[in-house]
């Protein structure tokens, strides 16, 4: 009877079988040797979180070979039993899914190997049935000359008992820590950094130099300056350089010959170490060295700069004309009670009619023409005085507002805009289309009208109505004799819902929907 009880699940030909196929069966298994020294390629099913690999009895199948490489997209570990578990032999299994998850090689209940995402490693299958293990056969691997060709990489503790010796430089991202001396291989020739990379910090407990240069820094301790404590610095040499801010009494200290650079000159002069102060222009000779000194009679001329701070009285005229320069300025009243005072512009020697004070507000560099301005002019009486406030949109300055003596406010062009009274806004709605506006009050009077931005604008579609969007939602048509082509009901609006060739006004909560089913126009609403 035939068997298949060896580890690559050859048949092995019972006696007396096979007759006239024994040859076939033959070149099967020799086939099947031939596959089990090659390389097999198996897919993992999406996701699976197990699976089995078998060595099938006398037929092809990718997990005889020795490098198995496996493949397919994983979103957890997972776990391949390869199976029987009584086939014990070596392999390469690779981790060729995608998905960066770990494979894990069982057989049994014994031991299992984890392999990560693209790594290769070599183990073997005891098959010792159920309670099979898997084994890395490389966990001790021993060998005389290793060569890598590219990058090793050690993911665990590089243990090296002899010496190791590299030809290029080592870089360690981690660190260095070192159990014992780290030593130069010819004493006094190695540096330890260079003058182009340095070292950040060092600390040492001891430090002993030949020769300690000291860069473009200084030698501090952690507070900042070089403290010897109560030791003495001495030295059987000179002690060269400026010796700043010593204190102390230095009772061996000998001065060389002290040497003056430069003689003072001006009103103070000196030569070697005579000083003396020459006359000057007033009485005495005395400066003033006070912190509060009182200058009584002197004129202070014209200082090329300074701060006027604390300064009491009033300016010349002329001082005050002019730019004031760049910044903000704040002028405050200093009367607590009822403002009398302010900033005043007035023209002292005008009294006829028709005369004008301008307050100019120039937002640029360009001079007037740009600029703002608050303009007062006398009338013909020359008692009273209108007001004007003019603003500019190019070069040429126009009147925005004026408010005459009789009371009367004109705005020549543009509009008045008067909050919480009027509110304006307009809108596109395409054909069979609607938009919702929010009013600004919750209940009011609304002007409606149909292309007004147009050159035919339409009393098709233009209406005024009330409306109410609060709890009790109304609205009501009051000009059907302007147009009968617009409805209002409470119902929603969704675009095609009102009736066609009208404008249809959905009175919803908090909301206008208006559904326009007339044609592609602008719409004006005006709410009062």
């Amino acid at each position: 009877m035939a068997t298949y009880i060896n580890d690559l699940r050859l048949k092995e030909i019972g006696t007396g079988e096979s007759s006239g196929t024994w040859g076939t069966e033959t070149n099967v298994n020799l086939e099947l040797i031939g596959e089990a020294l090659g390389y097999g390629t198996e897919g993992i099913t999406t996701n699976a979180d197990t699976h089995t690999s078998t060595v099938a009895d006398g037929a092809t199948d990718p997990v005889r070979a020795m490098f198995v490489k496996y493949t397919g997209t994983l979103d957890s570990a997972c776990t391949i039993t390869i199976a029987p578990n009584t086939v014990n032999r070596m392999q390469f299994i690779e981790n060729a899914t995608s998905g960066s998850q770990n494979i894990i090689i069982s057989q049994g209940s014994g031991a299992n190997i984890t392999i990560p995402p693209s790594d290769v490693k070599a183990v073997y299958l005891d098959g010792a049935g159920s309670g099979a293990a898997v084994v890395d056969a490389f966990a001790n691997l021993n060998v005389v000359d290793l060569k890598v060709q590219e990058d090793l990489i050690v993911t665990s503790t590089a243990l090296v008992t002899g010496v190791l010796t590299t030809t290029a430089t080592q870089v360690a991202t981690g660190g260095i820590t070192s159990g014992s001396s780290i030593l130069s291989d010819t004493d006094s020739t190695d540096s330890l950094g260079s003058t182009a990379v340095r070292w950040l910090k060092g600390w040492f407990d001891t430090l002993t130099a030949g020769t300690l240069t000291i860069g473009s820094g200084s030698v501090t301790d952690s507070s900042g300056a070089i403290s010897f404590g109560n030791e003495n610095l001495s030295t059987t040499g000179t002690l060269a350089g400026v010796a700043t801010n010593l204190t102390g009494t230095a009772a061996g200290l000998t001065a060389g010959t002290v040497t003056t650079n430069a003689n003072l000159t001006g009103p103070i002069t000196s030569s070697g170490n005579a000083t003396s102060v020459a006359a000057q222009t007033g009485s005495g000779s005395v400066f003033v060295m006070n912190t509060s000194p009182a200058l009584v009679t002197p004129a202070l001329g014209t200082p090329a700069s300074g701060v006027a701070t604390n300064i009491t009285g009033l300016p010349a005229a002329s001082v005050v004309a002019g730019s004031l320069g760049a910044g903000a300025y704040t002028i405050t009243n200093s009367s607590s009670g009822a403002l009398t005072t302010g900033l005043l512009l007035t023209n002292a020697t005008a009294t006829s009619a028709n005369t004008a004070v301008a307050f100019y507000l120039s937002p640029n560099a360009a001079g007037t023409a740009r600029a703002a301005s608050i303009v007062s002019e006398q009338t013909t009486s020359g008692n009273y005085a209108d007001l004007t406030l003019n603003v500019s949109n190019g070069d040429t300055p126009f009147e925005g507002m004026s408010i005459a003596t009789t009371g009367n406010v004109t705005i020549p062009a543009g509009n008045l805009t008067v909050s919480n009274l009027f509110a304006n806004t307009q809108v596109s709605i395409a054909n069979d289309a609607y938009a919702a506006i929010t009013p600004p009050r919750n209940g009011g009077w609304c002007f409606m009208t149909f292309g007004g931005d147009s050159t035919t604008p339409s009393n098709l579609g233009s209406a005024l109505f009330y409306y109410d969007v609060g709890s009790s939602l109304l609205g009501t048509i009051e000009t059907t004799g302007i147009s009968t082509s617009v409805t209002i009901a409470t119902a929603a609006r969704t675009g095609t819902d009102g009736t066609d060739g009208k404008m249809n006004i959905g009175i919803q909560s908090g909301v206008i929907q208006i559904e326009n089913r007339l044609g592609t126009k602008n719409i004006q609403l005006t709410f009062v």
